[in-house]
Parts: C-alpha cells; structure tokens; sequence
C-alpha cells in the first residue's frame, strides 16, 4: 500500500468527520529511531517541511480554526485577529507515559497503551512502523485486519488510547507508533515481541529406519518457532549415542545426527527433543533398527 493512498484515505476520514485541520502525518521510514530499534519504546520527534496538517490549517475552512504567527493551532469561536490569538492558544497535547514494550506466545491478546493530556481537538493514530501500515486514527479503524481494535478512557485523566491486537500472531512484531497529529507531529514506540513454541515438521524430519550393520545413517530433525529451537538428540533408554568408534557421547546437539559405522549395539530409540524456552517442549521418536 503506497504513501498517497494511506494519506488519501486519512484526508477521507477527516473530511467525513467535519475537521480539515486534524491530519495524521505518516513518518518516513528512514529516520533515526535508536531507542525503538533496539527495542525499548521512546519518544521522537519529526518535523516535516510541508506536511498535512500545516497545509490544512493553512487552507482550512472551518471557522475558529487559524495558524498563529509560532505554528500553533488555536482554537475560538469565530475569526481571531493577530493580536489577540496569542491568548487564545491552549496548552499542547503530551504524551504522559512511555508505551510499554511487551513479550507475548502467538495466540493471546494483547494491548497497547498510548497516554496522552491536553489532546484537545487533536487526533491520536496508531502505526504499525515497520510494515508501513496505519492501523487506527482515533475511534476509526483504518486496517482491514479483524484482530485490531481501538479504544480509549474517556474518564481518565491523561486519557489513554489502547490498540488491541487479538489472537497474536508471529507477524504481528515489531515496533508500533501512537502519534498524535499536531502541526509538529508527536510520536513514541513501544515494541512487539512474540515467541512461538516449537514445532517439530514431520515432513522435513526422519522417521523409523532399518539399516544394515556396519554402515552409515543420517537422522534429520527440523523444528519451527520463534526463537529457533535448539535440537537435541538423546536415546530413549538414556545410554550413549556412538558417533563414531572414537567418539561417544551422552547426547547430541545439531538438526543432524550421523552415526558411522553403526553396529547393532546401536539399536534402538532415538529421540529428538525441540526446545526454545517458549513452552512445551516438544519431540520425536525414531527408532533404529541393524539388520546384522
């Protein structure tokens, strides 16, 4: 989805909603985001040259509504000259609290929290940063995703807008964006992160073999999840693994378990054991048989 669509569908928005002068001012991408990319939610500032909101305020046509000589908007009741909007001009909106980073299993519910005083007449939108992707602006829900929601507490103080996201999924990480559409657009991130349990893939992994004594064989285990699982091999009755004639172990690590040589000593269960400290742990029995 480019740029001129998510802004043309905001400007569409704004219009049905009867305020020209509220636009929410997508960020560029290329910016220098050092807290959020490591991964700790922070506040950051963009100034763009000619955004929206600058020239709708400059072009509005809603009356009570002008730019004053500092570039803040001010609110009244009718037209306001020079001189005296300066004391008109209300405090600017803040945000109250940094957005919590969070760590969630795919599956759950979640919600962000975006705090914001003194928003006034202004708009808060919620971005998802590295996907481009405007998720809400306001009460209105721009994505087309079913699992996304917005809410807000009319009764709180700092009045706090909450993205929720239902049943997570892997895809669903990375950075998120709440701004708030003032002629200097504020912004802050917080940070997305899901873990998915391990999966071991029947398809990619070995099953029941039958060998001849004396010869090669290979094992394959292959296992999905977020963080990628750690592969461990152990026999089922907890004797040692024979890798070769000079090499014996307790247990192996590696998708790959090869035995050479292999005798019939070497019979058995075989096991392998799926781990990334998103819970279950899970595994696979592959027996071995030696046709000797």
């Amino acid at each position: 989805m480019g740029p001129w669509y998510l802004i043309g569908a905001l400007l569409l928005l704004s219009a049905r909603a009867g305020d020209s002068t509220n636009k929410i001012i997508p960020q560029q991408i290329g910016s220098s985001h050092t807290n959020a990319a490591n991964g700790v939610g922070g506040m950051h500032h963009h100034i763009p040259k000619n955004s929206i909101a600058t020239n709708a305020v400059n072009n509005n046509n809603n009356k009570g509504t002008v730019l004053s000589g500092n570039g803040v908007i001010v609110a009244g009741g009718g037209s306001i000259s020079p001189s005296s909007s300066l004391n008109t001009i209300t405090e600017e909106p803040e945000f109250t609290e940094y957005i919590e980073n969070v760590t969630v299993p795919a599956g759950r519910n979640i919600k962000l929290a975006c705090s914001v005083k003194n928003l006034g007449s202004y708009k808060v939108a919620w971005m998802h940063f590295e996907q481009s992707a405007i998720l809400t602006v306001h009460n209105h829900v721009i994505t087309r995703n079913p699992r996304i929601s917005v809410t807000h507490d009319k009764h709180d103080r700092h009045r706090s807008w909450y993205l929720h996201i239902n049943n997570v999924q892997e895809e669903d990480k990375g950075r998120y964006m709440c701004q708030i559409n003032t002629v200097t657009a504020k912004t802050q991130f917080g940070y997305l992160n899901v873990v998915v349990p391990p999966n071991i893939d029947d398809s990619l992994s070995s099953s029941d073999v039958i060998v001849r004594e004396n010869s090669n064989i290979s094992l394959r285990c292959k296992a999905t999840g977020s963080p990628k699982p750690v592969i461990k091999w152990k026999r089922d009755d907890n004797s040692r693994i024979t890798i070769s004639k000079n090499h014996i172990v307790s247990e192996w690590e590696g998708d790959t378990l090869e035995l050479t040589r292999i005798s019939r000593l070497d019979m058995g269960a075989y096991l392998c054991i799926a781990s990334n400290g998103v819970p279950p742990t899970v595994s696979k029995r592959i027996k071995v048989s030696v046709d000797y």
